[in-house]
């Protein structure tokens, strides 16, 4: 049997890999009534041979990390389609969400805690810009988060 190697859609994925930092617009809502400005920071590599992208997360308020989020990227070669497993520090159930690029853009859509959302992940040149948006109808979607996330210096 030969050993299976990543193909261009895992490729893509490398682009978001990279010790990550970036300020937060929270839009009001029941997570911040008020909005706010937060800290979030990512940690991300390939793992599994190059299959899959794992990202450690940290949402970071008054100096403080108020929560943690796991997740695993994955394309899914006879869906076509890409896969997020969303694990956090509240301890619920994974949150899935599936989609593609479209232009350059990672397009994830999903049950998340609050009802269906979309994860929106755009990498850019020495960045990338992450959106987590809302939806009450699966039509008219409200963005909760929005960061630009830029390499660590070390």
């Amino acid at each position: 049997m030969e050993k299976p190697c990543p193909g261009e859609e895992h490729q893509r994925l490398t682009a978001l890999v990279g010790q990550w930092r970036g300020e937060e617009l929270w839009n009001p809502s029941p997570i911040h009534p008020k909005g706010s400005k937060t800290i979030g920071k990512v940690s991300a590599h390939m793992a599994l041979d190059g299959f899959a992208l794992i990202q450690d997360y940290q949402h970071i308020k008054d100096n403080e990390v108020i929560f943690r989020g796991h997740s695993i990227v994955r394309w899914d070669k006879e869906l076509a389609l890409y896969f997020l497993y969303h694990f956090d520090s509240h301890g619920g159930e994974a949150h899935i969400y599936k989609g593609q690029f479209e232009n350059g853009v990672l397009n994830l859509v999903g049950k998340g805690a609050s009802g269906l959302a979309r994860t929106v992940l755009e990498p850019g040149a020495n960045c990338y810009h992450y959106r987590y948006d809302v939806t009450p109808d699966g039509e008219q979607w409200f963005p909760l988060m929005s960061c630009r996330y830029v390499p660590v210096k070390e």
